[in-house]
């Protein structure tokens, strides 16, 4: 999505919107050709080959969030070109991975409920709020999607488009009673799935100073534990925010966001963090007024962390998924973090361009609720910070245009697997070997 963002900010003639267009659709090329098996799968090579999960490696276990991230890649690559022929090329394909992605949602869930576990191969089960909103966001998608093609359909019929309708018809509620001899593959629908994680996910409690009972949300929910504080990869849930799946739910979203600070936890001291991507949560949640680190207030987390980040940046533009906890310097992977190294090298530039480009608090003041608000960045903070993310984006696809096939590299985590696989291309130091 970064690169899509990229584009949606360039001058409609600059070169690199092409170059863009090119390398987004070369990837979907190659999704397109993954079998369910594949896109279902957090270890594969690029030519598709999958690697199976081994424990003690470095190796992924398998991800609920796999193949939505590859339908919402699909979903999104339409919204930022959405003229008929990459509307063709889209409903050419996605639909059979659509209805593939149907029945493997029905194996995998969690008896009869629209929840999925994080990791099939963990002893307990565990279950992952930022899962089921990846899940929920790409059923939403594939439901706009029926619902343009349709319409397209009407106005211009085509045949690639009369196929795609015919492959999703039976398969969704909405859809079979239009054919009510056939049973929906899914018995549930984007809207069902967020009113139930949202009722699983909520908890209610009594605090020390307060015999009232409140309801708050939950990060993860499991037999053993159940977690309310965030860790760096739950960035997500502020895409979901955006998204819109806490509509309705705001009290309780507020309250696991005032929590955070009230954690005793090392992970909640900024002179401890040594992962790049928890100062991109610290920058997101100062962006929307809330506080990661109770020493600092959501407009000096702000300046600190956007500085800090872009401090961190090569000389190539390119961002650490490491720092040593002491100095702060970057770091080189360990082999048993390689994935997660990775995914923090492609989330911050997105993260950075998402606080450059929104409306960002800069002088904060409490309202009623305790909620930080302010006015914002001035517009040659923002034109900084988007060129210096231009510059990479140009970089990578400059990159991606040259990619010589066949070669091998380890498929990494999704929501940023275009941009990771670009990534990999880079020339390899001597001391990092996959």
């Amino acid at each position: 999505m970064f690169m899509l963002e990229i584009h949606e900010r360039l001058p409609k003639k600059a070169a690199a919107r092409q170059r863009i267009h090119a390398v987004c659709k070369g990837h979907l090329e190659w999704v397109k050709k993954l079998k369910a098996s594949e896109a279902y799968c957090s270890n594969i090579t690029v030519n598709g080959k999958r690697i199976h999960y081994v424990p003690g490696t470095s190796l992924l276990p398998d991800s609920p969030a796999n193949m939505p991230t590859h339908i919402l890649k699909a979903t999104e690559y339409l919204k930022s070109f959405p003229g008929l022929d990459d509307l063709f090329f889209v409903c050419s394909w996605l639909g059979k991975f659509a209805v593939e992605w149907f029945q493997q949602l029905v194996e995998t869930r969690q008896h009869l409920t629209p929840t999925w576990q994080h990791s099939p191969v963990s002893e307990i089960p565990i279950f992952r709020l930022s899962d089921q909103i990846i899940i929920w966001k790409a059923l939403r998608s594939i439901e706009k999607l029926i619902k343009h093609v349709e319409k397209t359909h009407r106005m211009k019929p085509h045949e690639r488009l009369k196929e795609f309708i015919e492959t999703m018809h039976g398969h969704l509620p909405l859809l079979s009673v239009q054919n009510p001899t056939f049973y929906p593959t899914l018995d549930f629908i984007a809207e069902d799935l967020r009113r139930q994680n949202l009722r699983r996910f909520t908890l209610k409690f009594v605090a020390e100073k307060d015999q009232h009972p409140r309801r708050s949300l939950s990060v993860t929910r499991s037999a053993r534990e159940t977690r309310f504080l965030f860790h760096s990869r739950d960035t997500i849930l502020y895409y979901g925010l955006e998204w819109g799946f806490f509509v309705g739910e705001e009290t309780v979203w507020e309250e696991l966001v005032h929590a955070q600070i009230q954690h005793d936890d090392p992970r909640n001291d900024q002179a401890r963090w040594d992962n790049p991507l928890r100062y991109g949560l610290a920058l997101e949640m100062a962006k929307h007024g809330h506080q990661l680190e109770r020493n600092f207030l959501p407009s000096e987390m702000f300046k600190h962390a956007r500085q800090f980040i872009l401090g961190c940046s090569s000389v190539n533009g390119l961002f650490p998924g490491q720092l040593d906890d002491f100095s702060k310097q970057p770091v080189v992977y360990r082999k048993n973090e390689r994935n997660c190294y990775f995914h923090v090298t492609f989330e911050i530039p997105y993260l950075l361009l998402r606080a450059a480009e929104d409306p960002i608090p800069s002088k904060w003041q409490p309202d009623a609720a305790g909620i930080y608000k302010g006015s914002t960045l001035s517009s040659p903070q923002k034109r900084k910070i988007s060129h210096h993310l231009i510059q990479i984006i140009c970089l990578w696809t400059d990159q991606a245009l040259l990619l010589p096939f066949p070669f091998l590299v380890q498929n990494l985590p999704a929501p940023f697997q275009l941009i990771a696989i670009l990534r990999s291309l880079r020339p390899f130091h001597r001391s990092e070997q996959f």
